[in-house]
């Protein structure tokens, strides 16, 4: 790994450790998107 990719990971698990709640929203971002692009792939295979 190069050090720019660990540094600017741990400038990311700075701000979480600095920003707890962060993580939460971050969480819920990750799970919309899954359930989004699950829809997005459902409904793209009906359209006739």
């Amino acid at each position: 790994m190069s050090e720019t990719q660990t540094r600017s990971g741990s400038q990311v698990a700075e701000f979480l450790k600095d920003h707890p709640r962060m993580m939460g929203v971050l969480f819920t971002l990750c799970l919309f998107l899954t359930q989004a692009g699950n829809v997005a792939a459902a409904n793209g295979g009906t359209i006739s």
